[in-house]
């Protein structure tokens, strides 16, 4: 089983992940002979609190997405029956360990402005992605490990 491990920083688990074109977005461009943007490479903050996994929204413009739909969100700061609407893309995302890749094909990701490209954490991933892998947590060894 493919692993990432790491050092707890100030952030929190950080890891990298590569932000790819959806599988069929990819085809689609192969099939006509056209570019596909170059997957980027992302600081995220593994989330166990958050329910969807989000990006800077500069990501997806990097990667020519536009989105398919807003999501409704709530928070600790939104109001009872007033979410917070978040545009939703859809993107393949890439978990690195060593030389092996093990790809999350077509995931329906946010754009957040909370993050902005080149800053120390550029995304979160949360629970949808966390739910197909194992974490642990390992706060007074100060290191975290992601099965996947």
């Amino acid at each position: 089983m493919p692993t990432i491990t790491g050092s707890i920083s100030d952030h929190g688990a950080v890891i990298c992940v590569l932000v790819e074109v959806p599988t069929l977005r990819r085809e689609l461009l192969q099939r006509h002979q056209m570019t596909i943007p170059t997957a980027i490479s992302v600081r995220a903050l593994i989330d166990t609190g958050s329910h969807v996994t989000g990006f800077a929204r500069e990501i997806f413009t990097a990667l020519e997405l536009t989105p398919f739909g807003r999501t409704p969100l709530r928070t600790p700061s939104t109001k009872p029956g007033e979410p917070f609407y978040a545009d939703q893309y859809e993107a393949t995302l890439c978990f690195v360990s060593g030389t092996d890749r093990h790809p999350f094909p077509t995931v329906r990701v946010i754009a957040s402005d909370d993050f902005q490209r080149g800053d120390e954490v550029e995304a979160i991933v949360g629970r949808d992605i966390l739910n197909r892998c194992n974490f642990q947590y390992l706060g007074v060894a100060g290191r975290f490990e992601l099965y996947f």
